[in-house]
């Protein structure tokens, strides 16, 4: 179950950052090629070592693309793990691209008067 739930968040994060990703080069705000670089970046991982079920946090870490699948130790008997990290970036680029979607937009040019 944990398994699972770990697999899942990882590719909901990887979806949400190719999604931001998506967004903010096709809408290209001032300084786009900075955001662009963040958004795939994510902060502070968690990870799951698939054999023992350990987790664990490492607060200091940055992935890119935010998951991660690595091998713990070599040989025959080395563990498999999976990890996700926080894509603070890719949330910030959508709560943003949402808001300005949300609000009024003004008109330009001659008012109209009936």
């Amino acid at each position: 179950m944990l398994n699972a739930l770990f697999i899942g968040f990882s590719m909901l994060i990887l979806t949400l950052m190719v999604v931001a990703f998506m967004d903010c080069f096709r809408k290209r705000p001032a300084g786009w090629p900075w955001w662009l670089v963040f958004i795939l970046v994510g902060f502070a991982s968690i990870s799951l070592d698939l054999t023992s079920g350990n987790i664990t946090i490492a607060p200091l870490s940055v992935l890119v693309l935010g998951i991660k699948v690595m091998r713990n130790g070599s040989g025959a008997d080395a563990s498999w793990g999976i990890g996700f990290s926080i894509p603070v970036a890719a949330l910030l680029w959508l709560a943003r691209s949402r808001r300005q979607a949300r609000a009024p937009q003004s008109t330009s040019g001659v008012a109209r008067v009936s």
